[in-house]
């Protein structure tokens, strides 16, 4: 009765060799078409701006042409020293290092970038190092409106934490562009206020920054 089991129905005894054979052909095939699946899905455009859908963005429209909007972005390296510090600044390139406080998940960390110029155009940065930032990089884009009198000023932001939470990209995008539109109001005030004072020297600004927020378009972008 065995035998008749086994002649009506070979293909219930995988145990034997020529069966096991081809199931490893099978494996070895499906393992392959896998790997080469996911190797070119790895080199995919979605993949490979990955960050551009983890970062924040907003702009604002300073009075002021340019050049002043680009040197005042240089002269807030030394405007919040309780925030940064401007640790050498060659030609065109500048190292800093920046205390970032209340950071979402992580709660502190201190940050070491650099910031390429390309003057009156834009500043790109990138970071050197830092305990707890797995990545921080962006740019500041200046764009002339008008006749170049009045300048619109981009920020977009890249900052990804060593540890790894879920919604942490989220947390993280949120906080980002909640700082983006801190210094871009800072940089409008600098920029516009005749006597170009500190925002350290006025610990209200923050509190009472309503014309410069009027002033911040729509732009915001801090993808899911």
């Amino acid at each position: 009765m065995r035998a008749m089991r086994r002649k009506a129905f070979p293909w219930q005894d995988l145990g034997t060799p020529a069966i096991m054979t081809t199931k490893r052909r099978l494996l070895v095939t499906s393992a392959f078409v896998l790997s080469t699946f996911l190797g070119a899905s790895l080199n995919t455009p979605a993949l490979a701006n990955n960050k551009a859908h983890h970062g924040a963005e907003s702009s604002v429209v300073i009075e002021g042409s340019p050049q002043a909007v680009f040197e005042a972005i240089q002269a807030s390296r030394i405007k919040e020293p309780h925030r940064r510090k401007l640790v050498s600044h060659h030609e065109n390139v500048a190292l800093i290092e920046e205390h970032f406080s209340e950071l979402p998940l992580i709660g502190s960390a201190c940050c070491t970038y650099r910031e390429v110029e390309t003057p009156y155009k834009r500043i790109d940065f990138s970071m050197v190092t830092s305990e707890k930032l797995k990545s921080f990089e962006g740019a500041w884009i200046l764009t002339p409106v008008g006749n170049g009198e009045r300048t619109e000023v981009t920020l977009n932001t890249f900052s990804e934490p060593k540890i790894f939470l879920p919604f942490a990209n989220q947390v993280a995008c949120s906080s980002i562009l909640k700082d983006i539109r801190r210094r871009l109001e800072n940089l409008k005030s600098w920029v516009e206020t005749p006597d170009h004072r500190s925002i350290a020297s006025r610990p209200h600004f923050e509190a009472n920054c309503s014309e410069a927020t009027k002033a911040t378009n729509n732009s915001d972008k801090c993808p899911d």
